[in-house]
């Protein structure tokens, strides 16, 4: 799972069906950033860089810069690839305070589990945990983890479909305990020109803590291909309810190598 950033790390689960406009330029290789996983992997030796130049959020009064937060990838063989995240650089603003650090680092590997004849679906498991580097100003000084569903079919040249399940175990800083978090997420991408996309993207969020009401995020954005192995893409995600950034903007890079 690509984490732009350690706000999106904390969410929740919720009954919902989502859908998002997200272009891939070669489906089982390279894609923009996003936050729901593919369910491809890299084929063994690949490696692969997925990278925000810089990501804002405001989440009422505190905001928030993250400067080349980052998800490497490299295939372990056919069908496991391992993804190492982190934020070298985080600065936040608040009544006039201002923190800074670099984040949590996070570690996940994901298993390509089934993929059809002609490989245009495919269903992975990735189990993620994430270990507590950031200053306690930053990052809540505690281990995280969870485990990621996700699911990818090519349904025509032009369309791409994604959906992703995802629970986590996360702690809950108001009532100082653990909670066990979900999340649903899709995507439907579409080609516009050979080098060019748009995709649109929601996320839903819930929890077993009857405090927490659910969270619903939107994203929008576009790509573009230098070539099948650089993809730039800018994007703007907002919150639609709960209690989640009130809206991110980004713009990054995937490059495969």
């Amino acid at each position: 799972m690509f984490i732009k950033k350690q706000n999106f790390l904390i969410k929740k689960l919720s009954i919902l069906i989502l859908i998002f406009i997200n272009f891939f330029i070669d489906y089982n290789k390279v894609y923009a950033t996003t936050f729901t996983e593919s369910g491809y992997t890299l084929d063994i030796g690949v490696k692969q860089l997925e990278s925000s130049i810089i990501d804002y959020s405001q989440n009422s009064d505190v905001n928030t810069w993250s400067i080349h937060p980052f998800n490497f990838r490299i295939g372990l063989n056919n069908s496991i690839d391992l993804q190492l995240v982190f934020d070298p650089y985080i600065t936040q603003k608040s009544n006039k305070k201002i923190n800074d650090s670099y984040g949590d680092f996070q570690i996940s590997i994901k298993k390509k589990i089934w993929v059809n004849e002609d490989g245009k679906s495919a269903f992975g498991l990735m189990p993620y945990m994430k270990l507590p580097t950031a200053d306690n100003r930053i990052g809540n000084n505690k281990v995280e983890g969870g485990i990621i569903f996700p699911f990818s079919t090519n349904i025509s040249d032009t369309l791409n479909l994604d959906f992703m399940f995802e629970t986590d175990y996360v702690y809950d800083d108001d009532e100082q305990n653990f909670d066990i978090e979900f999340i649903i997420s899709g995507l439907l991408g579409i080609n516009i020109q050979n080098s060019l996309g748009l995709y649109s993207e929601i996320i839903a969020i819930k929890s077993n803590d009857v405090d927490y009401k659910l969270s619903n995020i939107i994203g929008f954005g576009a790509t573009y291909s230098l070539s099948k192995d650089l993809i730039f893409d800018i994007g703007l995600n907002h919150r639609l309810l709960g209690k989640e950034d009130d809206f991110n903007i980004f713009s990054g890079y995937t490059f495969l190598y």
